[in-house]
């Protein structure tokens, strides 16, 4: 039963840390002001120039960024390394 327990609370502690990430998350997002199309955007022009695997288009682009736009590649990296380190 304690192994039980055991489970059932470190269960339940995963999911509180989950929340407050993702809480943590939306907010960083929320600071940038962009619309949810701006970031899908931003996303897909960052996985398009990723797989260009060239530093030459790579480096120029993310150097034009703005501070918010950086913030999304940020977030997006962030939850990209959670992710791979569960799986």
């Amino acid at each position: 039963m304690t192994n039980d327990n055991e489970k059932l609370s470190r269960t339940c502690i995963d999911i509180l840390h989950s929340q407050e990430e993702c809480t943590k998350i939306d907010a960083l997002l929320h600071e940038t002001g962009f619309t949810s199309m701006e970031i899908i955007e931003i996303l897909a022009h960052y996985q398009y120039v990723s797989d260009t695997d060239d530093d030459n288009i790579i480096d120029p682009w993310l150097d034009s960024l703005a501070p918010p736009q950086k913030k999304i590649l940020q977030v997006f990296e962030m939850v990209r390394g959670r992710i791979e380190q569960a799986n």
